[in-house]
This record gives C-alpha cells, sequence and structure tokens, in this order.
C-alpha cells in the first residue's frame, strides 16, 4: 500500500519496526477471524513469540492517524475536532475499568465504562476520521466532577405499597407411621411317605421260584411272552429237543 509506506516514511521509526507495522495493519485487513497472536502468526513470516515482542513496545497510533489524514484531507477543507465519551453499561465487579460514569440517556451516574473517541472533522466533505479511542479511567469522569449539570433531571424514587406479611401457618402434624404387615409364614410341605422296602430275596431264592420265565427274568410267567421267547430260539437255530423240555417245563407249574 503506497499511502502507508509514505506515512511510515514520515514518522521517525526504525527500519525493523516499520516493516512489523506494515506487515500488521495488512494482516488485520485480511485475516478472518480473531487477531490474536497465534492467528496472525498463520498468515505472515512472523512467529507467534515475535509478535508477543513487538506488541510489548509504544507505538504513536494517534500520531499515525494524523499523518494520513493530512495526506488524505485538503489543506482548504474546514475542519475542526470533536470530543465525544460514549456511556457502556457492563454489569459485574471485576472488569477492568469499572466505575461510574455519566449516562446522558438516563440523565443520571451508572455503573459501567466509557469510551472517549476524538475525531478530525472534515466539515466540507461531511467526513469525520478517528484520531483515537480510549477508555476512560474510572475516577475521572462527570460523575465524579463538583459541578451539576445545568438542567438535572429530578429523580424520584419508585414507592410500593407495603407487601402483606403473610399468616403465621400452623405446622402439620406429622402423618403417624403405619405398622408393618408381618409377613406371613409359608406353609411347610408335607413329607412325602416313604415307599415300604420290599423284602430282599437270594438270587438261589429267586430261581427257585415258580413258574420263572424262559428269558431268565424272574417274574410271574406271561404264556405270549414264553411263546414268543420260544419261536426266537426256534429262528436262531436251538433244537427242538431242548425247546420241547422248555416248554414242557414251563407248562409244568404246580399251581395249575
Amino acid at each position: 500500500m503506497p499511502l502507508l509506506e509514505s506515512v511510515l516514511l514520515k514518522m521517525k521509526l526504525s527500519q525493523p519496526l516499520r516493516s512489523f507495522l506494515n506487515e500488521v495493519l495488512l494482516l488485520l485487513l485480511i485475516v478472518p477471524g480473531r487477531a490474536t497472536f497465534r492467528n496472525l502468526s498463520r498468515y505472515s513470516g512472523y512467529v507467534e513469540k515475535t509478535f508477543s515482542r513487538w506488541f510489548r513496545r509504544k507505538v504513536d497510533w494517534a500520531g499515525l492517524n494524523v499523518a494520513a489524514i493530512r495526506l488524505v484531507v485538503p489543506a482548504n477543507h474546514e475542519s475542526v475536532l470533536a470530543f465525544d465519551p460514549s456511556y457502556l453499561p457492563k454489569s459485574g465487579q471485576h472488569t477492568e475499568g469499572l466505575g461510574h460514569f455519566w449516562n446522558g440517556s438516563a440523565g443520571r451516574a451508572e455503573s459501567g465504562l466509557e469510551v472517549n473517541a476524538l475525531s478530525w472533522v472534515d466539515v466540507t466533505a461531511n467526513t469525520a476520521y478517528t484520531i483515537s479511542a480510549e477508555m476512560t479511567p474510572p475516577g475521572t469522569g462527570a460523575a465524579f466532577s463538583t459541578e451539576t449539570p445545568a438542567t438535572p433531571r429530578p429523580l424520584t424514587p419508585r414507592r410500593y405499597p407495603p407487601r402483606p406479611r403473610p399468616a403465621a401457618r400452623r405446622p402439620r402434624p406429622r402423618p403417624r407411621p403405619r405398622p408393618r404387615p408381618r409377613p406371613r409364614p409359608r406353609p411347610r410341605p408335607r413329607p412325602r411317605p416313604r415307599p415300604r422296602p420290599r423284602p430282599r430275596r437270594s438270587k438261589s431264592e429267586r430261581r427257585r421260584q415258580p413258574g420263572g420265565c424262559l428269558s431268565g427274568a424272574f417274574k410271574p410267567c406271561d404264556p405270549k411272552h414264553d411263546l414268543a421267547h420260544l419261536r426266537y430260539l426256534t429262528a436262531m437255530g436251538t433244537s427242538a429237543r431242548s425247546s420241547s423240555s422248555m416248554a414242557c417245563r414251563v407248562t409244568a407249574r404246580p399251581d395249575q
């Protein structure tokens, strides 16, 4: 930007500071987002630490703005200086610069912040150029001056009717705790009757039992079962003599 370079050349600045201001003022116009040191270092050749070092130095920004305005505004134009303090409402107790300042819209001093702006007004072109904008330190505003305004606004306190006191309420009696129902005893299960033990017989006694089955099971003989067993022995090749003797043995039962 030729205008910025010509303004920086007119000011008594060192070459490193001049190149840094030229870089910063261009970055503030093109960088999106917040103007933090980290965000500026992403679009510049300077690192974040370099930005923090240069920003510690004091720069005559008002003189820089005046030198730029003189190059823009012709000398034959009518110009005036304008000073306008503005009140900013702010809630909280830990804000830097918080104090009581005059609020023109409310007509009284209120707690908040105040910003004063000094401008170069070109009356011919009907244009204003800001020279500086700073915060008013607390304790120096119009709220602490001994002079009273020409037409003070009467402040009448708001009066509200007294609030009726609520009638005293009797404490409610606490409900008595209900007795817990006792759990019913579970009915005991009836014991199952044990089966009567069968008298155990020896193997020889079971063999001697009349009416034994041909299959070897010591149960009362079934004629159908014996007949099927005889047919099975015949199919397996048992001799007719042994089969007939078995059949005789089966039919010869003492109880028949």
